[in-house]
């Protein structure tokens, strides 16, 4: 079974993100039936709503890396949680075309994290990530993803990437390979000019970087 790995960060501090669990049109744009009951019983719509959002697009990540043409739009992914509160950790299945993904989230005051992936036996997988804050003097647009932001958590998950692997920074490298189309793929990893196995994906969003590799 091919690895399907994909991850997410919601920075909820953004002003794209408060209110919009109060905002009918944008909730029945991306949310499919079962999710808006879980946003309807629930009395903290906004943070339900990031983060079923959050494992759509780690969903879609996930299986973009094999499935380059399966189509991001939001409600051809279906979120079911077990039982939760979503005031910490949540867990779950995300229904999609392609296969069925276990999803993991949590989060505190200032943001949502989820990670999906395919079923792997724990015992063949080694998976490490972080989660980091902007650093000090680094500017902060939420309009766009900026170049500092991807510099950090590239910056993040080779220094991670160096501390399993025992090489130099130096002889590690994140590529992100562009199809026939042009079009930019999931990230690769590279050590000593050979492509690895190890798969890895990267997201950023406001004050917030975050990445989580497996092999």
């Amino acid at each position: 079974m091919l690895m399907a790995l994909g991850n997410d960060i919601v920075d909820l501090a953004s002003p794209h993100v408060t209110g919009k669990g109060q905002d009918p049109r944008f909730i029945r744009k991306i949310l499919t039936s079962r999710e808006q009951e879980y946003l309807n019983n629930s009395d903290r719509p906004d943070r339900v709503l990031w983060h079923v959002w959050a494992a759509k697009e780690s969903a879609y990540k996930a299986l973009s890396r094999h499935h380059p043409h399966i189509s991001s739009a939001p409600k051809s992914f279906d979120v079911s949680f077990y039982p939760t509160d979503f005031s910490s950790m949540t867990n779950g299945i995300v229904h999609t075309p392609m296969e069925n993904l276990s999803m993991s989230s949590w989060s505190d005051k200032d943001k949502i994290c989820c990670i999906c992936m395919n079923s792997v036996s724990p015992s063949s997988l080694v998976l490490d990530l972080g989660v980091e804050g902007m650093e000090k003097g680094m500017a902060l647009d939420y309009d766009q993803s900026t170049a500092a932001q991807s510099l950090l958590v590239r910056k993040k998950a080779l220094l991670s990437l160096a501390s399993y692997s025992g090489e130099s920074i130096d002889d590690i490298a994140i590529e992100r390979p562009q199809n026939k189309k042009g079009h930019t793929g999931p990230p690769e990893v590279w050590i000593k000019g050979k492509k690895t196995d190890m798969t890895l994906s990267l997201s950023h969003d406001g004050r917030f970087v975050f990445f989580v590799w497996v092999i």
